[in-house]
């Protein structure tokens, strides 16, 4: 089955654009079901679980977009925020981000391996791959001694 676009024809059978009719509640009704599901390990948890809530502005073209999702725990939200540096710079270079990320949250090389490690163990590609390359790189120069 394919998605509905905005303009197309609603579902429903209304004779209304999809936006007009049915898409709110299909957003919503997406909402419910993800919101208390971490945004970086996906564990779910009870809304008394949810470590909190992170909130951020983010630019899709000429828009300003606010994004909120549930975070489970501290590492998670670490990683959550080195993730989106790396989304914001596409051509990025992995120790550029990893040492502008570190200065701008004045983290610990501790805080800095837990984001990273994180990453790897609930990321995708090629984002892992190149996590993984910076650790033995990091190792390999002693970057990320305490």
């Amino acid at each position: 089955m394919s998605k509905t676009g905005r303009n197309d024809p609603c579902r429903c059978g209304s004779n209304k654009k999809y936006k007009k009719c049915c898409m709110q509640k299909d957003v919503e009704k997406q909402k419910s079901l993800t919101i208390n599901e971490c945004a970086i390990c996906s564990k779910k948890m009870d809304i008394e679980e949810i470590d909190y809530m992170v909130t951020r502005e983010r630019a899709i073209g000429n828009f300003k977009l606010r994004v909120t999702v549930p975070i489970c725990s501290d590492e998670c939200g670490l990683a959550f925020d080195l993730k989106q540096l790396f989304i914001e710079n596409q051509d990025f270079d992995v120790e550029g981000v990893i040492n502008h990320f570190s200065i701008s949250n004045d983290l610990t090389n501790e805080d800095i391996k837990i984001a990273i490690n994180t990453l790897i163990d609930n990321g995708e590609e090629p984002l892992r791959g190149d996590l993984i390359e910076y650790l033995e790189y990091a190792k390999l120069h002693q970057l990320l001694d305490d």
